[in-house]
């Protein structure tokens, strides 16, 4: 037998041709796979920023339609003669943002028309215990048994119950600007009085909400709005009230040709003065000798209210240069933010309101400018371009009368 061991092959392995080959596909495979986790992140984010944008435009719209389905229009009593004890008034009235307001000249420019809304509206008792506090706390303090703070809560608790509950107030419903540079943004900012009572202008002087004929005038200034009243909802690009009147054929229609109303007032006694603008007309109105014709009160059967909220800051399209007030095409950086004009044909540009007619690559086309109560303006390259969330609600006006006496 020999001792000899018989020599082994080559050893088994890749040859530096196939090392190169399965590097490759490896590299290949990792590269799609980076990019499918980089597609789903980019996916999951996006729907993420939707959904949210979705719920904070949901929850606006909300907080602005539960006071609307609180007002409260003529009962049967009111209409049979007696007294109203409810009023409706809707108006335009000018609004200029902070940043804007560096002097009269450029107040006056930067101004934009936003809808001032007064009504008179249920109350429930927290609210209006809520209201009365600060109005029984001077009693509360001198009828107390104590001066300690406990002993003059326990007076205005007692106060508090024996007061009689009225249920209903009147109210102020508003977009005030917001603090941000373009003057974009509006606050909705809600302003209760309780019957009997005034609106503390200043020290000598006090209003009655549904008397003052100039909302933001100097019987009832933007600084004791922005004081007294609260914010109900933020982050908002545009508000609008539309009112259905007995002449309205459609909320399509145009205005004055059976289309909705835009202001309102169910005395309709004169309170809008004359207009270039037909949104700022009221058809139903007829003048002063309705405020004493009580058989004239009237109020819209259905309010539809179109609320727009912003997507979260650096989430917008940008002005790649200059777009002047007269032109309608300008280009624009990341464009993949923007919507389908088809789906959303209107966008914010700063301040004002534009309606697209096409998004041609990163060219935004056939522009139709000062849309939705803005006026066309000046925009310097970067300002910011925002589409936002809308939605509309329909709100069903209870009352006892839509249809005003012909005879």
């Amino acid at each position: 037998m020999s001792d000899r061991v018989a020599p082994r092959g080559p050893a088994a392995g890749f040859t530096l041709i196939e090392l190169v080959v399965v590097m490759g596909l490896l590299t290949i495979f990792a590269s799609f796979l980076i990019q499918l986790m980089s597609t789903s992140v980019g996916m999951f984010q996006q729907g993420e920023r939707g959904q949210d944008l979705s719920d904070r435009a949901d929850a606006g719209a909300r907080a602005v339609e539960q006071p609307l389905r609180d007002m409260l229009g003529p009962s049967g009593v009111d209409v049979d003669g007696r007294e109203p004890t409810t009023r409706l008034l809707a108006q335009w009235v000018n609004v200029v943002p902070a940043a804007q307001a560096t002097s009269a000249a450029a107040a006056a420019a930067a101004s934009v028309r936003v809808q001032a809304l007064r009504a008179t509206v249920r109350l429930d008792d927290r609210t209006e215990q809520g209201l009365l506090r600060p109005v029984l706390m001077a009693e509360a303090k001198a009828s107390a048994k104590g001066k300690t703070q406990a002993a003059v809560e326990e007076r205005l608790l007692e106060l508090l119950q024996e007061a009689p509950a009225a249920g209903r107030a009147t109210m102020l419903l508003v977009a005030r600007p917001a603090n941000d540079p373009e003057g974009a943004f509006f606050t909705v900012r809600r302003l209760l009085q309780l019957p009997g009572q005034r609106i503390a202008v200043d020290r000598k002087r006090d209003v009655d909400l549904l008397e003052v004929v100039d909302v933001g005038g100097p019987d009832l200034p933007w600084g004791v709005i922005d004081q007294m009243g609260e914010t109900i909802a933020a982050d908002v690009i545009h508000l609008e009230y539309a009112f259905w009147s007995q002449l309205t054929r459609g909320w399509d229609h145009r205005i004055g040709d059976g289309g909705p109303e835009f202001v309102w007032d169910s005395a309709r006694a004169g309170l809008f003065p004359d207009s270039d603008d037909p949104r700022a007309m009221f058809g139903l109105d007829v003048g002063p000798p309705s405020l004493t014709d009580l058989s004239d009160d009237v109020f819209p059967r259905w309010v539809k209210i179109t609320l727009v909220v912003a997507a979260p800051v650096g989430s917008e399209a940008i002005l790649h240069g200059e777009l002047r007030a007269g032109e309608k095409v300008v280009d624009v950086l990341d464009e993949s933010l923007l919507p389908d004009p088809k789906d959303t044909p209107f966008l914010k540009i700063g301040r004002e309101w534009v309606r697209v007619g096409s998004l041609d690559g990163r060219a935004l086309r056939g522009l139709v400018r000062g849309q939705r109560g803005t006026k066309p303006i000046d925009h310097p390259a970067g300002t910011r371009v925002r589409a936002g969330r809308a939605v509309e609600l329909f709100v069903r006006v209870a009352h006892g009368k839509d249809c005003w006496n012909d005879d």
